[in-house]
């Protein structure tokens, strides 16, 4: 099943933003053929996109630290101003572990009027947070938090990471929020933690439904 062929309906801009250290990327031409295709590269020179997407595949080589959240956050605070309409996260092999559909649930009519959404399994029951070690109000919301003055943050979140997210729901803070947190998922013991804490990176709080994907509207 490919979903290339897909036309823009909606008028909105999207932009796929893969995290890929060595993971191979011909699944990419999977995606819709209007979306945009951003690789933040942190291993060795690609040489596999498919030659039909290679023009609209932008590659940036960045260190390698943070995870998957290290690329995303340094993919708003450099592009904050240029973001696209909706904005796709995905890890270099997305189908792989907690979201083995995922590629089949990137239709216009999947992510379109939502402000927030985690693409999680629906064949995999999610989780809320509750105390301990993976609090996210204990990753950013401390420090960080008081000093942009940001909103009492959830403890709640979603295994799985991927998501998507509008211009307007990430600017609702400023590049210098996304700035500070950004040196927190550099650091190995903070890394993983944002994997379920993105509705708190955006100010978003949860409602967490069973479907894919899993709506978190704010």
């Amino acid at each position: 099943m490919s979903l290339a062929g897909s036309k823009n309906t909606g008028g909105r801009s999207v932009r796929v933003v893969v995290a890929r250290h060595s993971e191979e990327l011909e699944w990419l031409a999977l995606l819709p053929e209007d979306y945009e295709i951003y690789v933040s590269n942190s291993g060795e020179v690609i040489s596999d996109i498919p030659a039909e997407i290679a023009p609209r595949v932008n590659i940036a080589s960045v260190e390698n630290t943070g995870r998957e959240a290290g690329h995303w956050l340094r993919y708003i605070v450099n592009n904050y101003n240029s973001l696209t309409d909706i904005n796709v996260f995905l890890q270099g092999a997305p189908h792989v572990g907690h979201t083995p559909d995922v590629l089949f649930k990137m239709e216009r009519s999947d992510i379109e009027g939502r402000n927030f959404a985690y693409l999680c399994a629906s064949r995999e029951p999610t989780r809320v947070l509750g105390e301990g070690s993976f609090q996210p109000r204990t990753l950013i919301g401390t420090a960080v938090g008081r000093k942009f003055k940001i909103v009492e943050l959830s403890t709640g979140g979603v295994w799985g990471a991927q998501h998507f997210v509008t211009k307007e729901t990430i600017q609702k803070y400023p590049l210098e929020w996304y700035t500070a947190i950004l040196t927190k998922a550099n650091k190995p013991m903070f890394a993983h933690t944002f994997e379920h804490a993105w509705n708190v990176v955006y100010g978003v709080p949860p409602n967490i439904m069973p479907e894919l994907p899993v709506s978190i509207d704010g």
